[in-house]
């Protein structure tokens, strides 16, 4: 990663060196040329410091850029197994598909059972010439930037509101080992808190315990801190191995556990990983240094320590003791938050407790707001699902029937109304933003809460989003690429389509590469990949609406078995264009959303296309595996059917109500032409600007 990757990724923008010198017309022609060819056109002010560049600066900074857009765009010259791809999958008769497929597979076999001694065949095809490319395409224009972007960036990143993405987590890492690091706002997020004290400590960063002093407040935070140091899972949703820390690592975090606060209660509640962590830490050989770290590690051996938040909470809930967990609660915001659906469910006096909660609620996180606000609004709405994004590093969504107990009308639109009242009065005390315009579209755009386990692509979009899809466009082509890891590697693409009931309608996969109904065809199965490969798959929208469908899932599954972490090299994404046999099969200028495929599952949806709605769903959602035999979409269909379900209907807090609620901040106005503050799909604050929104908006 380079400070250029961070800025093209986070702002679309490049940062060139200034000088007063001047290169030829022709080679600015040239780059520009080049950059059009993969989508992109430089602003002027970016052309106008690149032809001031010296010859030798001026191609640094052309190989740079267009390095960075191929890798934005997908570029890769891997080959599907009929390059011909669609028109040779429309023209072949059954039997040449067949024998082909069979031929295949029987070699993989056969060089599986012979550790790779036989050869696997694939047949030979002479590429055709294709059609010209004439779609209209809209270029993305690139800016230039400055060190005051970089700054800015790393500051979004630090006070986000929200937990990171493991792209977000690499560009800190970056600026830890590139600059001076120099703490100066509250970092709201402990999981973000416990990444930036990881890569401090473990650069040895001069001064790291001054540099955290403040910010390091808990038990909890050392242990989140020690979790990180291992690669670990930093919301302690699943346990960490940890291994052997450095003599200074060690004196580190044990002299933030001296300093902190209620060690006995955060130790207490997570007990199993307190004792192996000082396994490692070896706080005897420190006694004399950290007495109290060692009291508190004496205790934890031999049990005596006291009864933590939790067990006395949930010891009153039992009991049904409104008064107990009403002063319990209060004492504890954001966990009456998380409790307060059960409590004022389960009690049998929900005014006191509702009372309560008004009392606290402006002592609760505006993410944690938003949620509760969102929960019990539609709490009022049936549903026969519940959607959830668990903690932890796996993106997987789990959908569960919705079998909570309904809660009275006038108690849900309190607790929400109290939450509103507390964000916008919250808000209201920020600066102002003058003449405000909101795009209602910003609707189909739900707030990042969560990044941990977000694929780095060329879109950022938050699980759940709708986008609309460019119009008069009717062919969709996804696409995968991918290397070999260790061993054969077999990734398969498919589409499930189904109707507007979710009632099934048909795959396109491996086992069935064309459905002229839908305007559907799959360029071939590969089943290993050691100098890359290459699926696609066409759906003519037009055609599924015809056909009486209307969703399309796009799929990626590991047939052999790998997790996609493990496979080196894999990103897949999706084309938009007006014909499928125009252009070449993968054509970077088409290309709409591209993403690295990092899950630590073997089973991807990453995305739905609507097309009755003409919009496409971002899941980036792993689904458990339940075929028996093999890893493909025929055998997890049930799965598959019911979270795509889910994710149409998926009900979470999303960005034009969060704008609304700062509109106190200033007037708003019809128009972007009157604006001073524009929230918009595609200029101004944009949903893609995440850092921006968690840091500023969620704070």
């Amino acid at each position: 990663m380079t400070h250029n990757t961070i800025l093209f990724k986070k702002r679309n923008k490049f940062l060139i060196p200034q000088q007063n010198n001047f290169i030829s017309g022709a080679a600015v022609a040239a780059f520009c040329r080049n950059c059009e060819g993969l989508g992109y056109i430089p602003s002027l002010a970016f052309l106008e410091s690149f032809q001031c560049l010296d010859q030798y600066t001026a191609e640094l900074i052309h190989n740079e850029v267009i390095f960075e857009l191929k890798n934005a765009r997908g570029v890769a010259k891997y080959a599907p197994l009929y390059p011909n791809f669609p028109r040779q999958v429309m023209d072949a008769t059954e039997s040449f598909l067949y024998l082909n497929a069979t031929a295949h597979y029987l070699t993989a076999f056969l060089s599986d059972i012979t550790d790779g001694a036989f050869e696997i065949w694939t047949p030979k095809f002479a590429t055709s010439k294709r059609e010209t490319l004439r779609d209209k395409i809209k270029l993305e224009v690139f800016e230039l930037g400055s060190e005051q972007d970089l700054s800015d960036i790393f500051s979004q990143l630090v006070t986000s509101n929200t937990s990171l993405s493991q792209e977000d987590k690499d560009a800190i890492e970056w600026f830890v080992q590139n600059g001076d690091i120099e703490l100066t706002k509250p970092i709201p997020n402990k999981e973000n808190l416990a990444i930036i004290g990881s890569l401090l400590i473990k650069n040895k960063t001069p001064g790291v315990e001054l540099i955290l002093k403040g910010y390091v407040k808990t038990a909890t935070d050392v242990l989140r801190i020690a979790c990180a140091m291992n690669g670990g899972d930093v919301s302690l949703a699943t346990p960490t191995k940890f291994t052997t820390f450095k003599r200074s690592e060690r004196r580190a975090l044990l002299g933030f556990l001296e300093s902190s606060n209620g060690s006995d209660e955060d130790l207490a509640r997570w007990a199993g990983r307190w004792i192996r962590l000082a396994e490692k830490l070896h706080p005897g050989e420190y006694r004399k240094h950290f007495p109290n770290t060692w009291e508190a590690f004496y205790r934890l051996r031999s049990g005596n320590l006291d009864q933590s938040f939790n067990s006395k909470v949930e010891s009153a809930i039992k009991t049904k003791n409104t008064k107990v967990i009403r002063h319990l609660l209060s004492s504890r915001p954001g966990d009456f938050a998380r409790r307060l659906d059960k409590v004022v469910r389960d009690s049998q006096d929900t005014e006191l407790l509702i009372d309560a909660w008004k009392k606290v609620a402006d002592k609760v996180s505006t993410p944690v707001l938003l949620q509760v606000k969102e929960h019990f609004y539609n709490r009022m709405k049936p549903s026969t699902d519940r959607v959830f994004f668990p903690k932890g590093n796996i993106a997987k969504v789990q959908c569960i029937p919705n079998t909570l107990p309904d809660l009275q009308f006038q108690n849900c639109l309190s607790v929400a109304n109290i939450c509103s009242n507390v964000l916008s009065n919250r808000f209201s005390q920020l600066p102002n933003l003058g003449k405000i315009y909101i795009n209602p579209e910003l609707k189909n755009y739900l707030l990042p809460f969560s990044q941990r386990s977000a694929s780095s692509g060329l879109r950022r979009l938050v699980r759940g989003s709708k986008v609309a899809i460019e119009g008069g466009k009717n062919v969709v082509r996804f696409f995968i690429h991918w290397k070999d890891g260790e061993g054969r590697t077999d990734l398969d693409l498919s589409a499930c389509l189904y109707d507007g009931d979710w009632n099934k309608s048909e795959d396109i996969a491996y086992y069935n590469l064309r459905d002229n109904k839908f305007g559907a065809f799959h360029s071939g199965d590969i089943t290993s990949a050691p100098n890359g490969a290459a699926e696609y798959i066409d759906i003519d929208l037009s055609k599924v609406v015809k056909s009486g469908s209307r969703y399309v899932i796009m799929m990626v599954n590991s047939f052999t078995g790998q997790t996609f972490n493990t496979i080196p090299e894999i990103s897949a994404g999706w084309q938009l264009r007006n014909k499928s046999q125009s252009g070449e099969v993968f054509e970077s200028k088409t290309v709409v959303d591209r993403f690295d495929i990092t899950s630590t599952s073997k089973q991807l949806m990453p995305l739905i296309i609507d097309a009755v709605d003409r919009c496409v769903i971002w899941c980036d959602a792993a689904i458990t595996i339940n075929g028996r035999y093999s890893n493909n979409v025929a055998s997890n269909k049930n799965a598959i059917g019911i979270l795509g379900k889910a994710f149409t209907h998926i009900n979470k807090p999303n960005c034009y109500d969060l704008f609304m609620l700062h509109s106190s901040r200033g007037v708003l106005v019809s128009s972007k032409e009157l604006a001073d503050t524009i929230f918009d799909v595609n200029e101004g604050i944009k949903p893609t600007d995440l850092e921006i929104i968690a840091s500023q908006f969620m704070q």
